[in-house]
């Protein structure tokens, strides 16, 4: 990651806020951000890249993308609606 990589940076919603930060919830550690949503909302890329993965997990996320993004970082988007 370098700061050239910053400039291209997009939120992956318009207008949201968040729900859940990274860190420490309740009696687990919560290891992404939470974004307040609707269902059918368009959900963008931070970054651009390549979808790596697309999928269904039944153990929390739901519908799923993985995101491997050209400065060398993934992202990982969950609770789609599709």
């Amino acid at each position: 990651f370098d700061s050239a990589s910053a400039r291209y940076w997009h939120p992956p919603l318009h207008h949201t806020y968040l729900t859940d930060d990274f860190g420490p919830r309740r009696y687990r550690w919560h290891y992404g951000v939470d974004l307040k949503l609707h269902t059918g909302d368009s959900v963008f890329s931070v970054w651009d890249g390549i979808v790596r993965i697309k999928k269904y997990d039944y153990g929390g996320y739901g519908n799923y993308v993985v995101v491997r993004h050209y400065n060398g970082l993934e992202t990982i988007y969950g609770h789609l609606s599709k």
